[in-house]
C-alpha cells in the first residue's frame, strides 16, 4: 500500500479557503469575501488563513459564526489557524467574527 503524501501547509490552507467560501457565498447578506495575510505571501507554510468578510447591515451572522468556527477547527487538526474579519456595507471594519 502506497504511503500517504503529505500536502504542503499552504496547499491544505487553500484548500480550506476554498471550503469556507463555499460555506459562506449562498448566506443571506454576505456581500464580499476578501482573502488576506500570510496566505498571500510568497510564505510556503503560512500559519493561518484569515479572511475580510463584507456583510449588509441585516445579515444573519450566525450561520457565517458557526462556518467560522468550523474553519478553526478544521485547520486546528493541522497546527494553522484562521480568522475570520468583517466589514460593513460601507467598509468599515467591524471586529473579528464572535466563537
Amino acid at each position: 500500500m502506497p504511503s500517504a503524501i503529505a500536502l504542503p501547509r499552504r496547499t491544505v490552507l487553500l484548500n480550506e479557503a476554498t471550503w469556507f467560501v463555499r460555506a459562506i457565498r449562498p448566506l443571506h447578506g454576505v456581500v464580499r469575501i476578501a482573502l488576506l495575510g500570510s496566505i498571500v505571501t510568497e510564505s510556503s507554510s503560512p500559519k493561518d488563513i484569515d479572511f475580510l468578510v463584507t456583510v449588509t447591515d441585516d445579515a444573519d451572522l450566525r450561520p457565517l459564526a458557526a462556518a467560522a468556527r468550523r474553519l478553526q477547527g478544521r485547520t486546528q487538526s493541522f497546527g494553522a489557524g484562521a480568522d475570520v474579519f468583517l466589514a460593513g456595507p460601507d467598509g468599515t471594519y467591524l471586529g473579528r467574527i464572535c466563537p
